[in-house]
């Protein structure tokens, strides 16, 4: 238990949440951006969340 409450937190680890949540936030966001040049990609807000919740259930 004490060495877990380490790990959260160490600064290295704390680098890595931000990088693991900021490269989430991006998948989002690519076909979000996508949609505002091209045609192709056509996303509605399901499409979205879904995209979510298979990141927050895959980490």
């Amino acid at each position: 238990m004490t060495t877990h409450l380490i790990i959260d937190r160490s600064p290295i680890w704390r680098r890595i949440h931000w990088v693991v949540w900021g490269g989430g936030a991006t998948l989002l966001l690519m076909p979000l951006v996508a949609m505002q040049f091209i045609t192709e990609v056509d996303w509605t807000s399901s499409d979205f969340a879904a995209m979510g919740r298979e990141q927050v259930n895959s980490g």
